[in-house]
């Protein structure tokens, strides 16, 4: 074969080529079939035959038959993902199947994945592709139940389940309901959505207008009524509203698609529309979640406000709160600090309220950061405030009838609520570290009583083959008071224990159960919500509500673990740069099998944590070695179970390591999911 310098295929195939040696030129013909040509570009054609799909390289004349996997329905065409590569379905006409053609071979991909088919859309997973299969947005981890084109619009409303039960409605506008500005819009929010892109909110002539200055259009978001909060999150722009029926949450995106030629040009509109999950009672009204942030809405609905100080939802973390008694405690991300309100949402404290707690007395006593001193509070029965006297010094921790204190003479000392001593601890060693994640109020060999513990990392050392747990490590400390004898003092732990913060467990059955959950070792959590008493025990609904018996709504069970190991191995795992690490834990929580709504909520604790780090190495503990752990039992047992806890060593540079494989979890029936992690 002489030099080939270009290639144009037509439906018969030909090949024109040109020898500059010789300045022969010519065109050489390929004896191809008169059957139907479905898929062509530079390298690649392929064809519908009576026995399936015949795919022939251009240049070469190769000829390839899927005779045996690619034979069916197939929709026509064919879709090309790039020169070299193209892709078949196979249908049975609900569902379809991907098989990719590269360098002369087929395989099937993306094995376990459902396929829907929505007019001109294909739904693939979470991501909605175009028939070209360019990525168009994502809409979500859903199975298809159905959907619905409207003849005169062509707007398609698509009706789809999230694994844990939850029915989500997407919208599909093809054609954008665009508009011009005027000079008297009203500007309701601006953010950036990156460096070349800002969006502005507008309201104009009873309509919200989302302007953008990527693309330069103005678009009528579809949206009655008024808009409480709006903003940017990782998906589109996501508003919380009110109309006559009450508060609504809607997602909207504008995607793109490319064309050969004139690059990147508008051709979906989608609107997500969902109602507020997670309601509690609190005051004269209740509290309903939209995607982790909690709204406060009067009996009578003539009261809407945001909870928390959220400004602009493209910057936030997942805020939560607590109900304990009449006061309520807001938080906002992975530092778990924030501020307290009463029944009215009036201030109670100004700072950073870290800690709350309800007296035996019926009082209420708690921690609060502010003009950097940490103080301790006690809120009396007529909802007066005084603040502990701590003459100087700071507050460490509080807790259901305690004040733990470093007084300004550096002696460590432990108060009741009214400032009367119960013990002295004496002055710490000034190399040794205060670890407040286990520190606390709990039970400890069958005993109550109240632990801080300390580690001294002037005291470390390292692990050697044959070593045995307590004989490598930081040495760990604990300062102790038993209340029911008066007895303290301070302890040697030996070398001390790796601990896992913040497991969270999600339950997901197929119809509500009264779910119980124990642990193989409870003596070894630390600090637990709800409380954990003998175990915990819900009603769970399909969608992950839990309920407690005094009628309390939790999302998810929370705990923290002392593992009762000084030393982690990393015989496998990824060394990740902190500025990748989003990405990193995206793709990975994808694989092994997280929601949106799990995975969200696992990278918002994590990723300030791995971000801190030039580099880090990662590590994922899976259900196995969580179970030989501390096994969870839980009653009715799961049909399926997935524990993961993350493992991190911050580095300062790249370091070599054999990388992890991950199995993809299958969810079916009740499912169980639990997330935590540590930091070495």
């Amino acid at each position: 074969m002489i030099d080939l310098y270009f290639h144009v295929a037509f439906k018969g195939g030909v090949t024109y080529y040109f020898c500059p040696e010789t300045g022969d030129s010519g065109v050489i013909g390929l004896e191809l079939p008169s059957e139907e040509l479905v898929y062509h570009n530079n390298y690649i054609s392929a064809y519908r035959t009576d026995d399936g799909i015949e795919v022939r390289q251009c240049l070469s004349g190769e000829i390839h038959r899927y005779e045996d996997v690619l034979v069916g329905n197939y929709y026509d065409p064919v879709f090309g993902t790039s020169e070299t590569e193209a892709v078949f379905v196979k249908s049975n006409g609900n569902n379809m199947e991907f098989y990719t053609y590269n360098y002369g071979s087929a395989r099937k991909g993306a094995e376990g994945k459902m396929y829907g088919l929505v007019e001109n859309y294909i739904l693939v997973g979470s991501m909605l592709y175009d028939y070209h299969l360019n990525g168009l947005c994502r809409l979500g981890n859903i199975t298809l139940d159905k959907y619905i084109k409207d003849e005169i619009t062509g707007a398609i409303t698509v009706i789809g389940t999230e694994p844990y039960g939850i029915v989500e409605t997407y919208i599909l506008y093809p054609t954008l309901p665009t508009t011009e500005l005027s000079d008297g819009a009203e500007l309701i929010n601006q953010y950036g959505h990156s460096d070349q892109n800002t969006v502005t909110i507008y309201r104009q002539d009873d309509s919200y207008i989302h302007h953008s200055t990527e693309t330069g259009l103005a678009l009528i978001l579809p949206i009655e009524g008024e808009i409480i909060s709006i903003g940017e999150d990782y998906y589109g722009t996501f508003a919380v509203y009110t109309d006559i029926d009450g508060l609504h949450g809607a997602r909207f995106s504008t995607c793109h698609i490319s064309h050969s030629g004139i690059g990147k040009a508008p051709a979906l509109f989608v609107l997500e529309e969902f109602e507020p999950q997670h309601k509690d009672v609190f005051g004269n009204g209740h509290i309903s979640y939209f995607d982790n942030i909690p709204f406060y809405i009067s009996n009578d609905g003539s009261r809407i406000e945001l909870l928390g100080e959220i400004a602009n939802l493209s910057e936030r973390f997942d805020c939560t709160y607590n109900i304990i008694g009449d006061y309520m405690m807001l938080t906002e991300g992975p530092s778990m600090i924030g501020s307290l309100v009463d029944i009215d949402l009036d201030t109670v404290v100004d700072g950073d309220v870290s800690e709350f707690n309800r007296l035996s007395d019926g009082r209420y006593i708690g921690k609060v950061y502010k003009d950097q001193i940490t103080n301790g509070f006690v809120i009396d029965t007529d909802g007066s405030v005084s603040y502990v006297d701590v003459s100087g010094g700071s507050v460490l921790k509080v807790g259901a009838d305690y004040v733990f204190v470093r007084d300004a003479d550096g002696v460590y000392r432990l108060y009741s609520p009214d400032m009367e001593l119960l013990c002295e601890f004496g002055e710490i060693n000034e190399n040794w570290t205060y670890f407040d994640m286990v520190s606390g109020t709990y039970e400890k060999d069958g005993t109550v009583g109240y632990y801080f513990v300390f580690d001294d990392y002037s005291d470390q050392k390292p692990w050697t083959e044959g070593a045995e747990w307590g004989e490598y490590g930081t040495r760990a400390y604990e300062a102790y008071y038993i209340p029911s004898t008066g007895e303290y003092g301070v302890m040697d732990n030996g070398y001390g224990e790796y601990a896992l913060a913040k497991p969270v467990l999600y339950l997901y059955p197929t119809e509500a159960t009264d779910v119980t959950v124990t642990f193989a070792h409870p003596e070894r959590l630390t600090t637990v919500y709800p409380k954990y008493n003998d175990g915990w025990s819900v009603t769970a609904k399909p969608d992950g509500t839990l309920t407690d018996d005094r009628g309390r709504e939790y999302y998810c069970l929370y705990w923290e673990e002392s593992s009762g190991e000084a030393f982690y191995a990393f015989t496998d795992g990824f060394c990740v740069s902190g500025e990748d690490s989003a990405d990193f834990l995206e793709e990975k929580l994808e694989i092994l099998g997280f929601t949106d709504k799990e995975a969200n909520e696992f990278i918002i604790y994590w990723l300030p944590i791995l971000e801190e780090s030039e580099y880090n190495l990662i590590r994922f503990e899976l259900t196995e070695e969580r179970e030989a752990a501390n096994a969870l039992r839980i009653s009715p047992a799961p049909d399926s179970l997935l524990r993961m806890a993350i493992h991190i060593k911050p580095l300062e540079s790249v370091v070599s390591i054999p990388e992890q494989s991950l199995p993809r979890f299958e969810r079916n029936g009740f499912t169980a999911v639990e997330w935590g992690g540590c930091v070495h």
